[in-house]
Formats: structure tokens, sequence, C-alpha cells
């Protein structure tokens, strides 16, 4: 076998590896690695805690965002666990009902009023004062949105509460009030705005749950009464804590001895 002697220079004027540089590749590897899994680590840490302490900046110039100091004091101050369902997709709801609003102002005044950016405030606003209460609560509330037509299990673990379609639930216990998504809001013909109820819905029904029973309204039903009216009626007391019950008269319901205020309203 021949070795040329280009092949004999190369061989011997090669330069044998420098064992630092091997051991450089080493540690530069080991430091990548070591970043890589600390910056995966911090990202589950901040998952974590904010999950359980949500954090949020309320660039809004109402602070349509940030709780009142009242609404502060009534989660903080919570004695009993208070889990919270919300059996829609708020943001489709807030949306379908932004389009129904446009029909019917088109369809009766031939207004063209768009409120969907105003509606889908209000769908952000729901997320974000649930997430400030929890914290506020110190964890005492929880919240969970359910979509009944997607996740129909979930949704037939509440089946004895006599859900209808886009309620909230409040459950403490044995204890439980319910109301509508629509209750988050008004909007006014007069001035084709929206007015957000959203954190006193939720502080209402929650404040409601602390004492030791239910404070109950009566409504006398079942003689063709005005129920433009029965409605607003029913909206204004659930804003103030009051659990709303109708007693159809024509039937066997009997008085509630429970109830603090009997209605009758006008036919």
């Amino acid at each position: 076998m021949k070795i040329s002697k280009a092949n004999m220079n190369n061989a011997i004027n090669k330069p044998a590896r420098d064992p630092r540089h091997r051991k450089f590749r080493i540690l530069s590897t080991s430091l990548t690695i070591i970043v890589i899994a600390s910056i995966i680590l911090l990202n589950v840490i901040i998952g974590v805690v904010a999950d359980r302490f949500p954090f949020t900046l309320d660039m809004s110039s109402d602070k349509v965002f940030t709780l009142s100091n009242e609404s502060k004091e009534i989660a903080s101050s919570m004695s009993k666990d208070v889990e919270v369902v919300i059996f829609a997709d708020v943001e489709s709801y807030f949306i379908s009902l932004a389009e129904q609003v446009y029909t019917y102002y088109y369809s009766y005044y031939g207004q063209e009023v768009n409120l969907s950016n105003e509606l889908e405030r209000v769908s952000r606003e729901i997320e974000t004062a649930l997430a400030q209460l929890q914290t506020a609560s110190n964890g005492k509330l929880t919240y969970t949105f359910i979509v009944p037509d997607q996740e129909r299990e979930k949704y037939a673990e509440y089946s004895k509460y006599n859900l209808g379609s886009n309620n909230v639930l409040f459950i403490s216990g044995e204890r439980h009030r319910k109301t509508e998504l629509s209750t988050m809001c008004d909007y006014l013909s007069s001035t084709t705005s929206v007015t957000s109820n959203v954190e006193k819905v939720l502080v209402s029904n929650i404040f409601a749950l602390q004492g030791n029973s239910d404070r109950i309204v009566q409504v006398l039903t079942g003689h063709e009464e005005d129920t433009y009216t029965l409605s607003g009626l029913k909206k204004l007391y659930e804003l103030n804590g009051y659990q709303f019950e109708e007693l159809l008269i024509t039937g066997s319901a009997t008085f509630n001895d429970s109830a603090e205020i009997m209605l009758i309203a006008a036919p």
C-alpha cells in the first residue's frame, strides 16, 4: 500500500483534538438544556399561578373590567364556597343577541342599530369579573363554562337543577340559585346603548348564598298578567339578591311561608 506524499503531509500537519474544546462543547450543550428546561418550568409555574390568581389590566376608560371595592369586600368575606356554572357559549350568545337587536330595530323602526361592540364587551366582562372574584375570595369562588350542545355529559351532571338554555347557576352546598345570561345586560331603545349588569348579577347571587336562607318573592300568575311588567320586576328583584317564584293561582300550588314579598301583577 502506497501513501502519497500529500496524504503524509496532511497526517503530520493535522492538529490533535484539544480536550478543552470538547469540554467547552459539553458545557455549552448542558447550559442550553438547563436554560430550555428552566423556561419550560417557568411557563408551567406562571400558568398555574395565573389560573389560581388571575391578573388583568383594565385599560378601558370607565374601568368596566375592574370590580368595585364593595364587591371585593363581599368576595373576601365569603364564608361558604360557591360554584358558578354558565351553560352557554358566552361569546356566541352575545353575538346572536346583537343580531337579534339589529333585526328588531330594523324591522320595527327602520333603524340600523349595531350593538356588537358593546355586547362583546359584556361577554368579556363576565369572565374577567369571575376571575377577579375568584382571586378576591381566595379560591372560595370557582367557576366554569359548559356548552350543553358540545358537552352533553357535563351538562347532564346538573340535570337536577331543571336548567334552561343559557342559564347561570350558583351552587353552595345544598342551596342554589339560577338566572339567565340575558340578565347580564340591558339595552335601551331610547339611547340604543348597553348597560352592563355583570358585576351586580354575580355579586348579588354570591352574597345571597352566604346567608342561611333565601330571600324569596312570590308573584301570583294565571290571570292574564302583564308579562312585560312581570319580566321587569323579576329582573329587578333578582339583581337585588331575591329569589323570584311564580305561583299559579289556578293550580294546586301553595304559598311559600318563607316568602318575604307577595306580588300581584296587573292584567
